[in-house]
């Protein structure tokens, strides 16, 4: 009796183990991402062999990632956190970001009219909850700021100031319209 044939192409004691960890790691940047709803964000991926493919891991703002480029869309849903990750397809490992969703910026007012060498505090609430601002002005006017605040002083001349709140987390930038002339007639356009 001859017995079984044996595979002499292969060891009948050896297990696949899968694919090598990734060498180097897998990194996903950026990290973290502060967002708002239906914007962009393109994420990159770094390591490994180069075969992405980038994936939601968690989901709850129903956003969309292009499996392939890493651009992500953000869904309607808002004061939420999406995890995004990204896996390569030639070896064993992943890397995780995790994406803040946050309302729109709101900032009011956006259209105001101030006399010569006034001061007047922005009302802004939403979005990330870190903001800069900076101004193109007209009467050599400034910012001052803190504890999330920021008031403007008009300067000593007449003109038009435009003044740009920008949302740091998001990008997000929202433009205001300050009229500084000599006799206002103070009054914040209810439209804007």
């Amino acid at each position: 009796d001859e017995g079984e044939p044996v595979d002499e192409g292969s060891d009948p004691g050896s297990v696949d183990a899968g694919p090598d960890p990734c060498d180097p790691s897998l990194a996903l940047l950026p990290y973290e991402a502060h967002t708002n709803s239906y914007t962009l964000t393109n994420f990159t991926a770094t390591g490994g062999t180069g075969a992405y493919r980038y994936e939601i891991a968690g989901n709850a703002s129903t956003s969309y990632i292009d499996p392939l480029t890493g651009s992500y869309l953000a869904g309607p849903n808002t004061g939420v956190e999406d995890l995004v990750r990204v896996v390569d397809q030639g070896c064993a490992g992943f890397a995780d970001a995790r994406v803040h969703i946050h309302e729109n910026m709101v900032v009011a007012p956006t259209n105001l009219e101030i006399g010569i060498s006034s001061s007047f505090t922005f009302s802004i609430t939403s979005g990330s909850g870190l903001y800069d601002a900076e101004a193109d002005s007209e009467s050599g006017g400034y910012f001052t700021s803190g504890g999330g605040q920021f008031t403007y002083h008009s300067g000593a001349w007449s003109g038009t100031d435009l003044i740009e709140i920008r949302d740091v987390g998001t990008g997000e930038v929202v433009t205001v319209v300050v009229y500084v002339v000599e006799n206002p007639e103070f009054s914040l356009d209810p439209n804007t």
